[in-house]
């Protein structure tokens, strides 16, 4: 089960004494260097608020049953300054009666060995889709002391099916493996607190209550993961980039039929001379040319989200090479487009977002990303990544079509106060009288792959026309 691939990052809690575990975290990875985080749920730490230290056994399973420990005193993170090596963070609006709000992120100091762990996905829980994780219960627990030779044995699977999500709870149906109807819901569960769920292998959050009472059967609520991701922003917890796009490059490459060979050779061609040679890095994508859809909704952290690196890939597997874009400037660069005779100077850029398009460009107006644009430019060429808009991710968005959503946008504006009218056509810039200084068009990702990568059958020059044909519709 795919769910249950994230197994190795389980990491097992325990206060005071390795034997008394209390709950179950996931391995979050940084940046090599910055350390790592766990995710796991507050109320594991009732009754150790009030202690100026806490004591914590932290035992990480990886290849080979081979246990990574961290034995070492912690504190909880006042809310104030930045989160520093051995805090634990608490949500700020935890309730310990009702278990509201109920999140932790311990901060741990980079050790060698987190190099052979890999990050994990962020997705929004989805109803009706499976989940599964690895905790380590109390039911597990043996009799005797625990030793860290005993730590492997003591993990088991956690099931279920997301039943109801909510904003920041998911309610699940989990697979009970009660033998005795004695049992309570309470032991079966303890030592669970903690465990991360997985579905088609993104975290969608910690397991952290019984849901209802003992008639309300093997339901239980997970803080979801967009809580964790609110928790993370607030205190500055970045994720780690990833060491390669080959991944992503191959993930690509498998969705080609074998008999496509001359594709596939493509593919691989870009793949060796792109990502194996080091030209094209997950940094190049990142910083402060990212500002404009750093400033659009993301549901996740694009830094570990496959779709975003997919989409990159995507499009850098078509412009590099049939462009001739250099790979370091793959994530905002200028491309000569000709319309009508003239030729135009057209910046191209990524967009990556949970927004629709109209939404999008309103949200880069209110930010002014326009405003930004070159002098020489001519307009914008957004490569359109968003897959919920499938309308626009296979297909285009014409300068036409959008002058009509800054219309219908600018004038929204309008309906605002009349004094605050001059100061946000002057923030957008993109109004010059009746004249738009700025013009606008999208390409979707899925239109490119399925035009230019998989159609193109490998041959450059008939890919190279099927690109030119896209850009110079959506510019005509």
């Amino acid at each position: 089960m795919e769910n249950l691939n994230r197994k190795k990052l389980s990491v097992r809690i325990a206060l005071d004494d390795i034997s008394k575990v209390k709950g179950t975290g996931i391995l979050f990875l940084q940046n090599d260097g910055d350390g790592a985080l766990i995710f796991s749920v507050a109320h594991i730490f009732d009754g150790k608020i009030s202690e100026d230290r806490i004591n914590l056994f932290l035992n990480i399973v990886g290849d080979k049953d081979q246990v990574y420990s961290v034995h070492e005193s912690f504190k909880l993170f006042s809310g104030s300054g930045n989160v520093k090596d051995n805090d634990i963070v608490l949500h700020p609006d935890y309730d310990k009666k009702s278990l509201d709000n109920d999140l932790a992120i311990i901060k741990i100091s980079w050790k060698e060995w987190m190099r052979e762990f890999t990050g994990f996905e962020i997705t929004s829980g989805i109803e009706e889709k499976e989940v599964g994780g690895w905790g380590f219960p109390v039911s597990m627990q043996p009799q005797q002391e625990v030793n860290e030779q005993l730590i492997p044995q003591l993990k088991a699977a956690f099931r279920g099916r997301i039943e109801n999500v909510q904003k920041k709870v998911i309610l699940i149906n989990y697979e009970s493996s009660k033998v005795d109807s004695e049992i309570d819901r309470n032991n079966e569960t303890s030592g669970f607190s903690g465990t991360a769920l997985f579905s088609e292998g993104g975290f969608v959050g910690c397991v952290s209550k019984l849901a209802g009472n003992d008639t309300a059967g093997s339901r239980i609520f997970a803080c979801a993961a967009n809580q964790y991701i609110e928790l993370m922003c607030k205190f500055n917890l970045k994720p780690k980039l990833p060491d390669s796009l080959n991944e992503y490059g191959k993930n690509i490459l498998n969705l080609i039929p074998v008999e496509k060979k001359a594709t596939r050779n493509f593919i691989n061609e870009q793949i060796k001379n792109l990502i194996d040679t080091g030209k094209l890095k997950p940094c190049n994508y990142m910083g402060d040319n990212k500002e404009g859809q750093n400033n659009l909704k993301c549901n996740g952290f694009r830094e570990i989200c496959r779709k975003y690196w997919e989409g990159e890939v995507i499009s850098a597997f078509c412009f590099i090479p049939l462009k001739e874009v250099k790979p370091e400037e793959v994530s905002y660069f200028c491309i000569k487009v000709q319309t009508n005779g003239d030729v135009k100077i057209v910046k191209v850029v990524f967009i990556c977002t949970e927004l629709t398009m109209s939404q999008s460009i309103q949200k880069l107006m209110d930010f002014s990303f326009f405003n930004t644009s070159d002098q020489k430019e001519d307009g914008i060429l957004f490569l359109w990544n968003n897959q919920n808009d499938d309308a626009y991710y296979h297909g285009t968005l014409s300068k036409s079509d959008s002058m009509n959503i800054v219309r219908k946008i600018t004038e929204d504006y309008l309906t605002f106060d009349i004094e605050d009218v001059q100061e946000r056509m002057d923030m957008f810039h993109i109004v010059e009288g009746d004249k738009l200084r700025c013009n606008i068009a999208a390409i979707g990702v899925g239109q490119i792959r399925d035009t230019v990568l998989y159609s193109g059958n490998g041959n450059k020059q008939f890919m190279k026309n099927m690109l030119d044909s896209l850009i110079e519709n959506a510019w005509s």
